[in-house]
């Protein structure tokens, strides 16, 4: 019962932070609003769409963690039950606007191709580039800033521009489809591949039904999502089409690089067998080489995004001779809209700014006091004839503590 409240509120308040309208975590999103997404009129304060927000992440963490406790066991929820209900409230999220400016990136660069500008050269607002409400909807600091995205998923959005005719509220909608499509796909896929129950269920709870995946790639948009499929699709073929595994592998990377870290473990998984494993590379090259090498620009913007740390990484504070630049964090739509993403990058600065080493300051007690004079009543230690001390003497600095000394040796008691 529990599990289910936090659930639902997680959820919940997903959709009102959509259903808002306008606000610190929605962007607004021009064009006809007789198409999705549909939302109120906005002009919600920020605190109580933070405080939604956090509510949500925090109630949908519980919930995950409650169901990830109870998947192994015997008797518990209908893996097909808790799949049906995350797609639901993906249907839901993507009627709704997105909590998320990237996806105004998205179609931007999409907008910017089919003017007829390279977008791995120039960014949406770019001097030079034909602006319109698309453009002019990116935030900041991505309005001067070239695309870093592979050229599939480039391809993908100039179709959606060329559909879309300029209307924002169409190509988002267009772009959220394709999105909440890909979701839903990693999640069937995700339960063909378990061959238990409890399998199916952890997989249901990692995925489909999870609504921190939720907020992050449906309720974000994110591109992630198609990356995630194609990788995921991948695996499932593996063993029985290795071949075909890797142009999944090349369609993930050319949807976006950073698919790539995947690649040894799919190599890996089959590494007893050579044949596959070439296989997989074969594949994947086949199909990602071709589109790399024909997109003019493509590695432009990586190249030089390779220089930049974002605010949440560990190493962002570097010393004073390292050559990396850290990105100078923002306020606004494109910055973190959640609590969990708020998380994501405050807590390894701050982890960084708590491991670095600094001298350890070293306690040295109270200052030092002249020693006293004889005048001043300390008595010097007595000796016998046989040069043993018979009894200590008494300092007038710390009468509670013999000394064995002179008074110019006397130090303060422990």
């Amino acid at each position: 019962m529990i599990t289910a409240v936090c659930w639902l509120i997680s959820v919940a308040g997903m959709v009102a932070v959509a259903l808002l309208g306008p606000s610190a975590a929605v962007p607004p999103v021009p064009g006809n609003t007789q198409w999705p997404p549909y939302s109120l009129s906005g002009g919600v304060p920020d605190g109580v769409v933070y405080a939604i927000a956090a509510v949500a992440t925090v109630a949908g963490a519980v919930a995950t963690w409650r169901l990830l406790r109870t998947a192994g066991r015997e008797g518990g929820v209908d893996p097909r039950r808790l799949q049906a209900a995350g797609f639901l409230a993906a249907g839901v999220l993507t009627v709704l606007p997105p909590s998320g400016a990237d996806v105004m990136n998205y179609i931007a660069y999409g907008q910017e191709a089919v003017s007829g500008i390279n977008p791995y050269t120039l960014g949406p607002q770019s001097p030079g580039v034909p602006q319109d409400a698309i453009t002019q909807a990116v935030g900041s600091p991505w309005q001067t800033t070239p695309s870093v995205y592979g050229p599939v998923f480039t391809s993908i959005s100039t179709g959606i521009a060329h559909v879309a005719r300029g209307d924002g509220h169409l190509a988002v909608t267009l772009t959220r489809v394709l999105v909440a499509g890909a979701f839903i796909l990693t999640g069937v896929v995700l339960q063909a591949l378990g061959r238990t129950p409890s399998a199916r269920r952890r997989a249901a709870v990692m995925w489909s039904a999870n609504p921190l995946m939720l907020a992050a790639l449906v309720a974000g948009a994110h591109l992630d999502a198609l990356v995630t499929a194609a990788v995921v699709c991948s695996i499932a073929l593996l063993r029985r089409f290795p071949l075909l595994a890797g142009v999944l592998l090349g369609l993930a990377a050319t949807l976006k690089l950073t698919a790539l870290v995947a690649s040894p473990g799919l190599v890996w998984a089959v590494h007893r067998r050579v044949r596959s494993s070439v296989l997989v590379v074969l594949g994947a090259c086949a199909f990602a080489v071709p589109w790399l090498v024909a997109t003019p620009g493509v590695f432009t913007q990586l190249r030089q995004a390779s220089h930049f740390t974002t605010p949440a990484a560990p190493w962002r504070e570097g010393p004073p001779w390292s050559s990396r630049r850290s990105v100078t964090p923002a306020h606004g739509h494109w910055s973190t809209p959640s609590p969990a993403s708020w998380g994501s990058r405050s807590s390894p600065s701050c982890c960084a700014a708590a491991c670095r080493r600094r001298p350890t300051p070293r306690w040295v007690g109270p200052p030092r006091q002249p020693a006293p004079s004889r005048s001043a009543g300390c008595s010097p230690p007595r000796t016998s004839s046989r040069g043993t001390t018979r009894s200590p003497g008494r300092c007038s600095l710390w009468p509670e503590r013999p000394s064995s000394t002179a008074c110019s040796s006397c130090t303060p008691p422990p």
